[in-house]
């Protein structure tokens, strides 16, 4: 093979090699869950959505690359056609892909001091996504350098927020809790949804300049600091024990008004009944009296003989007695007269 065939195999091979990576360089794929922002020689001229959107957040976000392009010489135009294969001019356009759903913050537990002196540990989380892809690109680039522009914006709100409230207003969200208990607790003004709901707010509004939307920011714990986590447990037991002895307490006394009142009534049932019954018994001895008194009556001597016959196993059972046969008492014991 001579040395110029050579050469033209190899400037075919060359250029059939160049065409391949332009070709290949020239599609790039965006999926539903992206959003991409095509820059030429470094500005950014396209915006690619991969969810086809036609709503809130494209009207919001022609708005902001309008104001973009009253700024810069080179307009942008944004393009919503969705998630597929799209095409650039090879090696002077370049594509950058963003996140196009809600993504999640989560920052390390921070101390902050409430407006009552408090000192509690806070940890904290957020939810957000981009709303900018071109804000977002010029400002915290990647995703990595907008969770370290979330610490500041977030952990300095928290703080600034938390010291203008007490920390029972962190704590509790309403006062309902104080209709199903005996327990004085401290009233609360504001509570810890709308402080929460506030803190989002100017959130919002400080990372709007990164082109991100902060769509909510919650507490997940906070905690007083362990040295004083002793003094509230033990002020904790107080307050239950102090509870525990009022109970006690006020059972004691009713146990005392029960039994005071059964002990009452005891006695006057008791009463009652000995009164009906020494009735019942006067009114059975008149009767049985009066029955006797019919029937001795008309034998007088028999009357004397029976009483006389049961009084003697009564006087004489087991004793020893002297006495004169002649007594009326002994006279029935007589003999028969000859």
């Amino acid at each position: 093979m001579s040395i110029t065939k050579k050469v033209k195999n190899y400037v075919i091979g060359t250029i059939a090699g160049l065409s391949l990576m332009a070709s290949c360089s020239s599609v790039y794929t965006i999926s539903e869950t992206e959003q991409a922002v095509i820059t030429k020689f470094g500005k950014p001229t396209h915006i690619v959505l991969g969810s086809d959107v036609a709503g809130e957040i494209d009207s919001v976000l022609i708005k902001e690359v309008e104001e973009w392009n009253k700024q810069q010489k080179e307009p942008v135009e944004t393009v919503t056609a969705g998630a597929g294969v799209h095409f650039k001019i090879p090696f002077v356009e370049s594509v950058t892909t963003f996140e196009d759903r809600i993504l999640e913050y989560d920052s390390a537990p921070t101390e902050v001091v409430t407006k009552d002196k408090k000192h509690l540990f806070v940890d904290n989380y957020a939810r957000w996504r981009i709303t900018n892809p071109l804000k977002f690109m010029k400002s915290a680039v990647t995703e990595n350098g907008a969770q370290s522009r979330l610490d500041d914006i977030i952990y300095s709100v928290v703080r600034e927020y938390a010291g203008q409230n007490n920390l029972i207003e962190l704590v509790r969200s309403t006062n309902t809790m104080e209709k199903t208990t005996e327990i004085e607790f401290e009233n609360i003004e504001v509570g810890r949804e709308k402080v929460m709901k506030y803190i989002t707010e100017l959130c919002n509004q400080k990372a709007d300049e990164y082109g991100i939307e902060i769509i909510d920011v919650r507490i997940k714990r906070a905690d007083l600091p362990v040295e004083n986590a002793k003094s509230v447990y033990n002020r904790m037991i107080a307050e239950r024990n102090r509870i525990a002895t009022k109970y006690r307490s006020q059972g004691e006394e009713e146990a005392t008004k029960i039994r005071a009142e059964t002990d009452r009534q005891r006695t006057e049932i008791l009463s009652s009944a000995y009164e009906k019954a020494e009735k019942t018994r006067g009114e059975g001895d008149a009767k049985a009296l009066e029955i006797y008194a019919n029937a001795y009556s008309k034998n007088p001597k028999f009357y004397n003989l029976w009483r006389t016959l049961e009084s003697y196993p009564v006087a004489l059972d087991g004793a020893k007695v002297i006495m004169s046969t002649e007594t009326d008492f002994n006279k029935y014991l007589k003999g028969p007269r000859k």
